[in-house]
């Protein structure tokens, strides 16, 4: 089970966002460089409908790149370290993504922006993430 016994985000905790939100990543990037992050907290994006892609954005003045993957297999593997999956499905397939994000251990925080889940698939995921030790939002 999820203890609080560490914390849940650092100066060094990284996430991949599923969704093509660019609004919402560069307000993260802002606010990263805001509070004198070294690196981005966002490190890739997963979003099938524009795999094999990157996209510009801006940290403080300096323009940067984050790659998206078209499944969750390519973004952990070339991200093993990151510990936040930031679900911007829509919901009609926001249980499906939140479900696959368990299957992954390396995710410790799952962030679902989703109105609208069925309250029966929101138990089933509850107790998945208890299983997993995963602590969602």
């Amino acid at each position: 089970s999820f203890s609080l016994s560490h914390d849940l985000f650092t100066k060094s905790t990284t996430s991949v966002i599923w969704g093509y939100q660019e609004v919402a990543i560069q307000g993260m990037l802002d606010f990263d460089y805001l509070c004198n992050r070294k690196k981005p907290s966002v490190c890739c994006m997963i979003y099938p409908f524009r795999a094999s892609y990157i996209s510009k954005f801006y940290f403080g003045l300096k323009e940067i790149f984050i790659p998206i993957y078209g499944t969750f297999e390519e973004a952990v593997s070339k991200f093993p370290e990151a510990s936040v999956l930031i679900n911007f499905a829509s919901m009609r397939s926001s249980f499906e993504v939140s479900v696959e994000t368990l299957k992954f251990p390396q995710f410790k925080i799952l962030s679902i922006f989703a109105e609208g889940i069925p309250e029966r698939f929101t138990q089933i995921l509850n107790a998945k993430a208890k299983e997993t030790g995963v602590m969602i939002f």
